[in-house]
């Protein structure tokens, strides 16, 4: 089967020209040095001066940089799909397993999944609605607030406590590579 699979992406890749895509022309590339160098211009001085503080800051330069080009609608939208996933997740699923920022990263994925195969199954039907996709959402976090407020805080704390002291997790963090330990650490202090 997995030959089989493989043998079919092989296929596909060779006859399709998918990566000659109009990103990388000429403007594409001069977009992407200009975004990289205006992200190393941001991180390098925060890592070198507050690096406990790189994590909340580069969340807000993404916040605010979202806001300024498409407007703070889309940017609720995302945080709404994405506390909607996680509580319905920890709601449906719940295992009785611990919290902890894996459960809470995990659950996410897995309320995608769920709300991805919602919209597979309900894509012929007359519901593609905003009011109807939002009041989807919207139902988990009702019927679970009080664990959505704990989550909440959790993730704050979870936020604040994230550091990256020695050089070898500044450079990681200023290339965008998870950093277990500050999590570790970060999880441990609750």
């Amino acid at each position: 089967m997995l030959v089989a699979v493989l043998s079919v992406d092989i296929h596909g890749l060779s006859i399709q020209n998918l990566f000659a895509q109009h990103i990388w022309d000429t403007v594409g590339l001069q977009r992407l040095a200009c975004y990289t160098g205006l992200f190393l211009a941001a991180a390098v001085p925060i890592l070198l001066i507050v690096p406990w503080s790189f994590a909340r800051v580069a969340i807000g330069f993404v916040a605010l940089g979202t806001v300024i080009s498409v407007g703070p609608f889309p940017l609720m939208a995302v945080a709404l799909f994405l506390v909607s996933s996680c509580t319905l997740r920890m709601k449906v699923l719940n295992a009785g397993e611990a919290e902890s920022w894996e459960s809470h990263l995990l659950g996410t994925l897995t309320g995608v999944g769920l709300y991805v195969l919602l919209m597979t199954l309900l894509a012929y039907w007359p519901v593609n609605y905003p009011i109807i996709w939002g009041s989807i959402l919207v139902a988990p976090i009702l019927l679970d607030w009080r664990s959505v407020r704990r989550r909440a805080r959790c993730w704050g704390t979870l936020l604040l406590s994230t550091e990256l002291r020695p050089w070898s997790q500044r450079c990681a963090g200023a290339l965008g590579f998870r950093n277990d330990d500050a999590l570790a650490r970060g999880s441990r202090s609750r």
